[in-house]
C-alpha cells in the first residue's frame, strides 16, 4: 500500500499528533547538564531587558543570576575534585575556561562601546569619561568604580556611562578570583568527612554578615547597597550553599516539587513589579533569591508537571544560552540614543516601536556574537587542550580595551 493509499485514522492524522511527541522540549546532552538552569538564565535577562526597556518595576534578573553563579561554580568545583581525586584543583583549567566564557564577548562589547561613544560624542562631550569606565570594566572593577563616582545606576537618560551593567559581570569575577582559593584552603586541611559541612558554616557566617550590611547599607545608600560586593555577597553564597546540599533531600513527592517550582516561578515573575528601591538589595531581594533558590532545588526532582515544562522549552533554553550576550548588549542599544542620539530624552517618552526596533538589534547583535565569538571560543578543543594559552590570551583582551581607549582619548580627533 503506498502512501497515499493509507487511511486516514485518528491514530495517524498529522493533526491527531500527540502533544507530547512534539519535540518542543530541549533534552540535556550531559547528565550533569541543567537545562532547567538554562530556563532560568533566559527569564533572568529577559527581566533584565523589560527592566531596562520601562516594562518591569525592578531588575530581578541581576538577583537569579547571582544564585545560579553560586550554585553552578561550586557544583563545577567540587566535581572537578571528585573526578581528579585530589585535593587541590585544576585552577588552571578553571581560570582558563573562565577566560573562554567570558572576556571574548565582554571585550567586544567594550570596544563597540568606546568606537560609539567616540563617534557620536567626541572627546569634549564625555567619550572620555566612557573610554575610562571601559577601562575598568575590562579589569572588572566597574561597581567599585561607579561606587567612587557615586553613580546613580537607576537614572535614566542621566545615566553615567554605557558599560555601567558591567558592574554585575565584575562582581561575579571578583567572586570567582577568590572562591576557589577558599574551596582549597578548606579541602587542604580539613579531614575529609568534615570538609563540606566546614565549608557550609564559612558560607553561611560570610553571608549573614553580608546581610547584616545590606540591612544597614540599604537604607543609608541605596545606590552603594546595589553595586557594593560587600551587601550582594550573599545572594551568591545561598546558591553556593544549595550547591552542597544532596538532591536527594529535595522532598520525595513530586507533585510536593513541583507546587513549591511553580510557586518559586511566580515568586520571581511577579517579584519585578511588586518591589521597590528602598529595599534592594535588603529585603526585597531575598523573595527572588529564595525562591530561585526553591526552584534549582526542585527542578529534577518536579516531575512532567513542574516548572521544568516551560523552563525547559527549546526556544528559552536558547535564550539562557545565549544570556550572557544578550545581558551585554541590549543595555548599549537601548541607552546608546538616549545618550548619543537623543539627549536628554527619558526611556519613558521614547515611542515602544523605537524600544522595541532597539531591542531587536540587541537581540541580533546578541545572537551574532553567541555564534560566531562565544560558543566557537568557549568550545575550542584546541583551547581546552592547551589550557596554558587561554591566560595569556585573556591579559591580551583585557589589554586591547586599555590601549584603544587610551588611543581613542590621545589621538581622536576633536
Amino acid at each position: 500500500m503506498t502512501d497515499q493509499q493509507i487511511p486516514l485514522t485518528p491514530q495517524n492524522t498529522p493533526t491527531r499528533r500527540r502533544f507530547k511527541d512534539l519535540n518542543l522540549w530541549s533534552i540535556p546532552v550531559k547528565p550533569s547538564f541543567r537545562n532547567d538552569i538554562q530556563g532560568m538564565r533566559a527569564i533572568a535577562v529577559l527581566y533584565t531587558v523589560f527592566f531596562h526597556f520601562g516594562v518591569a518595576r525592578w531588575s530581578t534578573g541581576v538577583d537569579i543570576f547571582m544564585v545560579i553563579s553560586g550554585f553552578a561554580i561550586t557544583r563545577v568545583l567540587l566535581r572537578s575534585r571528585l573526578e581528579r581525586g585530589s585535593v587541590l584543583f585544576d585552577l588552571k583549567g578553571f581560570y582558563a575556561r573562565r577566560v573562554r566564557r567570558i572576556l571574548p564577548v565582554s571585550t567586544l562589547v567594550l570596544l563597540v562601546t568606546v568606537f560609539a561613544a567616540y563617534y557620536w560624542l567626541g572627546p569634549l562631550g564625555g567619550a572620555t569619561e566612557v573610554g575610562v569606565d571601559a577601562m575598568w570594566s575590562a579589569i572588572f572593577l566597574e561597581n567599585w568604580h561607579a561606587i567612587a563616582l557615586s553613580t546613580n545606576y537607576f537614572a535614566d537618560s542621566q545615566t553615567a556611562s554605557l558599560v555601567l551593567h558591567y558592574w554585575s559581570l565584575g562582581f561575579d569575577e571578583q567572586f570567582y578570583v577568590v572562591y576557589p582559593l577558599i574551596l582549597i584552603g578548606i579541602m587542604s586541611w580539613a579531614p575529609a568527612h568534615l570538609r563540606r559541612r566546614i565549608l557550609a558554616i564559612v558560607l553561611a557566617v560570610v553571608a549573614v554578615i553580608s546581610i547584616a550590611w545590606s540591612m544597614w547599607q540599604t537604607p543609608r545608600d541605596p545606590f552603594v547597597a546595589y553595586l557594593s560586593t560587600y551587601t550582594r555577597i550573599w545572594e551568591i553564597l545561598f546558591g553556593a550553599l544549595l550547591a552542597l546540599l544532596p538532591e536527594e533531600r529535595a522532598f520525595k513527592s513530586e507533585l510536593v516539587n513541583a507546587i513549591i517550582g511553580w510557586v518559586s516561578l511566580a515568586i520571581i515573575i511577579v517579584s519585578g513589579y511588586l518591589i521597590y528601591d528602598q529595599g534592594v538589595p535588603w529585603p526585597n531581594a531575598m523573595w527572588t533569591v529564595v525562591a530561585s533558590c526553591g526552584l534549582i532545588w526542585t527542578g529534577r526532582r518536579s516531575g512532567p508537571y513542574g516548572p521544568n515544562m516551560v523552563l525547559m522549552l527549546k526556544p528559552i533554553v536558547y535564550i539562557g544560552n545565549m544570556s550572557y550576550s544578550l545581558y551585554l548588549w541590549n543595555y548599549i542599544w537601548l541607552y546608546l540614543p538616549l545618550r548619543f542620539a537623543l539627549p536628554g530624552t527619558e526611556m519613558a517618552s521614547q515611542s515602544v516601536a523605537l524600544r522595541l526596533t532597539q531591542v531587536a538589534a540587541g537581540f541580533l547583535c546578541a545572537v551574532a556574537s553567541y555564534h560566531l565569538v562565544e560558543w566557537p571560543l568557549r568550545e575550542s578543543s584546541l583551547l581546552e587542550r592547551k589550557l596554558w594559552v587561554n591566560i595569556p590570551i585573556g591579559i591580551f583582551l583585557i589589554g586591547i580595551v586599555i590601549v584603544v581607549a587610551k588611543a581613542c582619548e590621545a589621538f581622536w580627533p576633536i
